[in-house]
């Protein structure tokens, strides 16, 4: 789901001394500077398109051009009813207010969204009425004896108090899912690039040092890696989560058996506790959504070769922010319809 681009474009502006931060630039001229967050959450147009994103995820629409069962449509029907009522309430859309091209009121528009299909059904009764996300907002009863209500007051935390995880045994997050999205277009940035080049890595062979006294975990998380898959089950991240806790815990004791806060073990070991994140990213980035059979093999086996991958990861990370950098030169460096514009490489 776009966030920008139906309302305008991004720009990156600054955003007190030394930081930059990306605004939203409205349609049509661009004038007018948002702080993105803020339009997220207030936007109806938006709103809405957020909101059926979310009961999307819970009551399964038919795919591409196929037409819905009874169920899903009745079901569908009976979440937008409940859920459009909190929209109102909460007074995040007005009822009789219009989009801005003025074509339909919000109303019509939520019911358009909601059947995009039509009014036809599909008379095989083969579609799937479930989403993906349907556990976790409705349990496991039957979508014909859902609680709707239930589910629209979680889809309003989900999206603008604490946004849910899939799985149920995990918290909410800190935020809704609208602040969140927000606040990482918002954050995604190009970095500034110090004037003696990139900063080297926040932490130090000392830190180094320190994270391998306190054990192994790299070779912790491979042999764990080896058993999982011995059992014929597929290795998540959630398999190394307890493995990296168990670190933390050694690197930042709090002298009574527990581990320090996050703020207290950043403020007090800033490059140990840097260390530490950028290994514990390492492991999602390796284990999360990966499609390998086997992934214990790329594993790192001990500690110096996961402190070398690290390494090759901050380094593929500064490339990448040279690459894009040359990019914006490259796209601004003469303006539209000037025979040198970049745009013009392409035609000619």
């Amino acid at each position: 789901m776009r966030i920008i681009k139906p309302y305008g474009r991004s720009s990156t502006e600054p955003d007190g001394e030394d930081k930059l931060t990306r605004k939203l630039r409205r349609n049509p001229t661009y004038e007018t500077s948002v702080e993105i967050g803020e339009f997220a959450e207030a936007h109806p147009e938006l709103v809405i398109a957020q909101w059926i994103s979310a009961i999307d995820k819970i009551a399964a629409k038919p795919q591409g051009d196929r037409k819905p069962t009874r169920e899903q449509r009745e079901f569908r029907q009976r979440l937008s009813k409940t859920a459009f009522r909190p929209l109102t309430e909460k007074k995040l859309v007005d009822p009789p207010g219009k989009d801005e091209r003025g074509d339909r009121t919000f109303e019509s528009l939520w019911e358009a969204k909601i059947h995009p299909y039509g009014k036809d059904l599909d008379s095989k009764n083969n579609g799937y009425k479930k989403g993906r996300w349907y556990k976790r907002f409705a349990g496991d009863t039957d979508p014909s004896e859902a609680d709707a209500e239930d589910i629209a007051k979680k889809i309003y935390e989900h999206l603008h108090t604490r946004e849910y995880r899939i799985h149920e045994p995990h918290p909410p997050k800190r935020d809704g899912r609208i602040a969140a999205r927000a606040a990482s277009i918002r954050n995604n940035v190009l970095r500034p690039r110090p004037a003696a080049g990139f900063a080297a890595s926040p932490w130090t062979d000392e830190d180094k040092h320190t994270y391998k006294d306190k054990g192994d975990v790299a070779d912790e998380i491979a042999r764990k890696a080896a058993e999982i898959e011995e059992n014929n089950r597929r290795v998540s991240v959630r398999d190394a989560a307890p493995l990296l806790f168990k670190q933390y815990r050694k690197l930042f004791p709090d002298g009574n058996g527990k581990a320090l806060s996050i703020r207290e073990a950043c403020k007090k070991f800033s490059g140990l506790f840097a260390l530490h994140m950028a290994i514990k990213d390492t492991y999602v980035r390796l284990l999360k959504n990966h499609k390998k059979k086997s992934v214990a093999g790329v594993l790192p086996k001990d500690m110096a070769t996961l402190f070398r991958l690290i390494a090759s990861k901050s380094g593929n990370r500064n490339l990448n922010a040279l690459v894009r950098l040359g990019r914006i030169i490259h796209y601004t460096a003469a303006p539209q319809g000037n025979e040198d514009a970049p745009r013009n490489v392409i035609d000619n």
